[in-house]
């Protein structure tokens, strides 16, 4: 067997883990003023050091706006873990209204992780905040897709996946903020 397809199979074994008979699903369950509730996770490969939890907005979206990583990060070899939050789809759906309101801008400069913050020309959300939410975070990042909108991980799929893959590389070697 070929390295290439050693690696290959190595990321798609499922065996030994805790989800194998589930295809990578687990519903984890959260600790909340409100009480515990359960959010649905899917995980998709195995790499002890190169892993993206996938977190859409709002109890409106779900973890389907990120199913064309399917098509990107398994050949880059990127483990990835889709996120349904609480009040979406899968996940339990609490009657509290689980942060309509709620703003943590305040508390970027807290965040030590490298972290990628992607803006879209296009996009609803300012691009410009955008790039200054990257610049409040310690060692943040910022990516601009200039052709995408919302959903720029489908209308500018190049320059997100391009982006977002040199990020992860970026951090996995140690060179995150160049």
């Amino acid at each position: 067997m070929s390295n290439e397809s050693n690696a290959q199979s190595e990321y798609l074994d499922f065996s030994n883990r805790d989800d194998q008979f589930t295809g990578g699903i687990k519903m984890i369950p959260i600790s909340t003023p409100k009480g515990v509730f359960k959010v649905w996770t899917k995980r998709v490969g195995n790499n002890p050091s190169m892993k993206l939890l996938l977190l859409h907005g709002g109890p409106g979206g779900t973890y389907e706006a990120f199913q064309c990583f399917d098509g990107y990060l398994p050949a880059e070899g990127i483990e990835f873990i889709y996120y349904d939050q609480l009040g979406s789809y899968y996940s339990d759906q609490p009657s509290d209204t689980t942060l309509k309101y709620w703003d943590v801008s305040g508390e970027l400069s807290k965040i030590s992780l490298p972290t990628l913050v992607i803006g879209s020309q296009y996009d609803t959300m300012d691009p410009k905040h955008m790039e200054w939410m990257s610049e409040e975070v310690r060692r943040g990042r910022f990516l601009l897709c200039p052709n995408g909108s919302h959903l720029s991980q489908y209308d500018d799929q190049k320059r997100y996946f391009e982006g977002l893959v040199k990020f992860i590389k970026d951090v996995e070697s140690g060179d995150y903020l160049n």
